[in-house]
C-alpha cells in the first residue's frame, strides 16, 4: 500500500444551509465526476493505491469538525470517519504520511496528534471508536480506517 498526496479534488460548491453542517461539492479532474459530502473546506487529499482519501473540515473555527473519507475509484463512500467534540475549536495542521499506510496530524491544537491507518482490506469491528472519533455506520461494519492518538 501505498499513501501519496495528490492534487485532483476541486471545490466546485458549498452548500451551507442553517443548522445542519455545511455539505461541499467535489470535482475530481481525473474521473470528471463528482461527489457530494459534509464538510466545507477541503485540507488534503491523499491517493491510496486505486482509492482517494480525503480530509474535510466544517470551516467553523469555534466549533470545528474533521470528516475523512475514504472513496473507491467510482467515488462511492468506502469508509468515513469523524472527529469532533462540542465547543472544541480544531485546526487541521501538520499531515505527515507515516509509512506506507498511516498519516499523522495534529487538530485539537499543535501538540494533539492522531494516527490515521488505512487497512488493505476491511476489518470487521464492533464499536471500535471512541469519543471524540465517531463513525456513522453500523456499530458491526467493515472498516479500512482506524485513527488513534499515538
Amino acid at each position: 500500500m501505498e499513501i501519496r498526496e495528490i492534487n485532483i479534488f476541486e471545490v466546485l460548491k458549498v452548500e451551507n444551509t442553517g443548522n445542519i453542517p455545511p455539505q461541499i461539492i467535489l470535482s475530481n479532474s481525473t474521473l470528471n465526476d463528482s461527489i457530494q459530502v459534509i464538510g466545507g473546506i477541503l485540507e488534503a487529499q491523499y491517493a491510496v493505491d486505486d482509492k482517494y482519501l480525503l480530509f474535510i473540515t466544517e470551516g467553523n473555527p469555534l466549533e470545528e469538525a474533521l470528516y475523512i473519507y475514504l472513496l473507491d475509484k467510482k467515488l462511492s463512500i468506502k469508509d468515513t470517519l469523524e472527529l469532533s467534540a462540542n465547543y472544541a475549536s480544531g485546526i487541521f495542521n501538520k499531515p505527515l504520511i507515516i509509512g506506507g499506510d498511516s498519516i499523522r496530524f495534529s487538530f485539537f491544537d499543535k501538540d494533539d496528534n492522531w494516527l490515521l491507518t488505512v487497512s488493505d482490506n476491511p476489518k470487521m469491528s464492533f464499536f471500535n471508536v471512541k469519543y471524540p472519533v465517531q463513525r456513522k455506520r453500523a456499530f458491526f461494519s467493515k472498516n479500512w480506517l482506524q485513527l488513534k492518538k499515538p
